[in-house]
């Protein structure tokens, strides 16, 4: 049975990766009205400090456009001229940043020429507190459908698409940040809760005896 000593000790690693994990953030690209023609994304980035392992996630309203990651002389020109850094084009896309500046655009018709396009300059992480960013409504959810995510380690790119297993319908799943990030943090709450209970009732039977 492990010792207080190690428990706690435990506990402090938890706590520190809790930590990290609380300071990165989500951004919903455009807030409420998502990936779509008609806003002014420049506007949108003014006055945001992302920082390296935040999450940028782009909402279609329908399979209209893209997401595709370029250079800055494509992005400045609206055009790719080679295979793109990634290109996502799901319901719903999620990229990790990565310290640099980062540049998207939809390469369908003249979307990005329309001002489609979305550059994000991504410090390193820090402990600085920060502006919390728009976050969906309580109840409201992300477009259904399939999703695709480009993780930091390595520019990995993982697809899921929901549809169906063999001859049999699957409903579709709703991809909801929010319910994921909360149900991490009760589970923390609760493995800390654990922890410290397990970790007394080692330690006070012992100094109890000692009493006697």
């Amino acid at each position: 049975m492990a010792s207080p000593s190690a428990l706690i000790a435990m506990l402090v690693v938890v706590g520190c990766a809790a930590a990290a994990s609380a300071m990165e953030m989500n951004f919903y690209v455009g807030d409420a009205k998502g990936w779509t023609t008609g806003v002014n994304y420049t506007a949108w980035a003014i006055g945001k400090q992302f920082e390296a392992n935040d999450t940028l996630i782009f909402r279609q309203p329908g399979r209209d456009h893209t997401v595709t990651e370029v250079t800055k002389s494509e992005y400045d020109a609206c055009a790719v001229s080679g295979n793109p850094i990634f290109d996502g084009r799901a319901l719903l896309v999620t990229i990790s940043l990565s310290p640099g500046t980062q540049y998207f655009i939809c390469t369908v018709g003249n979307h990005c020429a329309s001002g489609m396009k979305l550059a994000v300059t991504v410090s390193n992480s820090s402990d600085a507190p920060r502006a919390q960013p728009w976050f969906p409504p309580r109840g409201s959810s992300t477009p259904t459908g399939a999703a695709s995510a480009r993780l930091h380690s390595g520019g990995v790119v993982v697809a899921a698409a929901i549809g169906v297993i063999g001859n049999a319908p699957i409903e579709r799943i709703r991809f909801d940040f929010g319910v994921l990030v909360m149900i991490e943090e009760l589970a923390m709450i609760w493995l800390l809760n654990l922890m410290l209970m397990h970790a007394f009732s080692l330690k006070y039977p012992k100094e109890k005896a000692n009493g006697h």
